[in-house]
């Protein structure tokens, strides 16, 4: 019955789009990560060292987008302000799929950094930008859209689209990886194996974009509708309370 809503249909459509696209972006990352790792002997110390970039870009860009999200919802709204989650994901996403297959390798100060550091670099970025997103644009869209629902109904539909949306998205990502390694990779060729599916993970990843952006759009619209509900329930309520004045001012 929650599902019925269109408000907490598209909620959940969002939030299962989120985790499934970080998902499938963030996996082929850290397999990009080992397989980079593998090839240095400092393996261990390495990985951590990126992971810990990975957290500390993550806090800084946290404190600064907040500032960010408050300006956009203030200066541009918020559909504005909610379609930067998608858009941001989705280009970084492209972004880090489209250098792990350009092989090229240059020279900086004398280190050379090769095609797949190049990608881990890019692939870091985007997981910064991408969690980034989820604790300032993502996460104040999404509860604002529960305001727009009936009173009774608020915390029953936020504790189903948590738990349910965050699990079915990540359940769904690492379905549709299984599933095309299983198709297209060989056990000998395992150990490659998210390159050799990184073009389909690619078009899904885009696939659910475009469904999160669409699910957006519905939800902007519904959201209008309940503004304009509120805002007559609000004159016919100040309409009212002008009649009762008027009727103990006639009495008196």
């Amino acid at each position: 019955t929650l599902f019925q809503n269109k408000i907490v249909l598209s909620l959940f459509i969002c939030v299962v789009s989120y985790m499934t696209c970080i998902n499938l972006v963030e996996i082929t990352w850290k397999k990009m990560i080992l397989n980079y790792c593998s090839s240095n002997t400092n393996s261990r110390m390495l990985f951590d060292t990126i992971l810990s970039c990975l957290h500390l870009g993550i806090g800084f860009a946290t404190i600064v987008m907040s500032r960010v999200c408050i300006y956009s919802l203030t200066c541009f709204g918020w559909l504005f302000t909610a379609m930067i989650s998608p858009l941001l994901l989705g280009g970084t996403g492209l972004l880090f799929f489209v250098f792990m297959y350009l092989k090229i390798s240059f020279v900086f100060r004398g280190f050379i950094i090769s095609s797949l550091l190049l990608a881990v670099i890019i692939g870091m970025l985007q997981n910064i930008s991408s969690k980034t997103c989820k604790y300032t644009f993502f996460d104040s869209t999404k509860e604002i859209g529960f305001l727009y629902l009936p009173k009774n109904k608020r915390d029953q539909s936020k504790s189903a689209i948590d738990m349910l949306g965050g699990r079915f998205g990540k359940s769904i990502g690492s379905v549709f990886q299984q599933s095309l390694l299983a198709f297209f990779v060989v056990p000998s060729q395992l150990k490659y194996g998210q390159e050799i599916i990184g073009k389909y993970i690619c078009i899904i990843l885009l696939v659910f974009i475009v469904i999160w952006i669409f699910a957006l759009f519905i939800l902007n619209n519904n959201i209008k509708e309940q503004q304009n509900v509120q805002s007559d329930d609000e004159s016919t309520e100040k309409e009212q309370q002008n009649v009762q004045s008027d009727d103990k001012s006639t009495e008196k």
